[in-house]
C-alpha cells in the first residue's frame, strides 16, 4: 500500500493512503508534542468514503480520473492541513469517519 506524508514537523505527522479493498481515502495523524498546557499525545484517522474521493479531487482542482489522489493531496497538503483535515473535508460536505485514541 502506497502512503504519502503530508506533514512531519513539530511533533505532528500526517499520512494519507488508499484502502486496498474499496479505495477509501485514509488520512492518519500522530500528535506527540509539548504545549504550554502540557503534553499532547494522540492518534487519529479519517476515512473518506470511496464515493467522496472525486469531491476531494475536484476541490483541489484536479481531474477525477487519470491522476492519483495521493499525488494531488501531497501537492496541496498545506491547503488541506491549514485549518485541519476534518474541517476541510466538512467544508465540502464530506463527513469522514473519525477515530481517535490517546497514545
Amino acid at each position: 500500500m502506497r502512503e504519502v506524508t503530508l506533514e512531519d514537523r513539530d511533533g505532528v505527522r500526517v499520512e494519507a493512503s488508499l484502502r486496498g479493498e474499496d479505495g477509501a481515502l485514509l488520512i492518519r495523524g500522530e500528535v506527540d508534542r509539548e504545549t504550554p498546557w502540557g503534553p499532547e499525545r494522540y492518534d487519529y484517522q479519517l476515512v473518506v468514503a470511496p464515493g467522496d474521493v472525486p469531491k476531494v479531487m475536484k476541490a483541489l482542482g484536479a481531474p477525477t480520473e487519470g491522476v492519483d489522489v495521493l499525488d494531488v493531496l501531497l501537492a496541496h497538503s498545506s491547503d488541506v492541513l491549514a485549518g485541519g483535515e476534518r474541517a476541510w473535508l466538512r467544508s465540502m460536505g464530506i463527513e469522514p469517519e473519525y477515530r481517535t485514541s490517546d497514545s
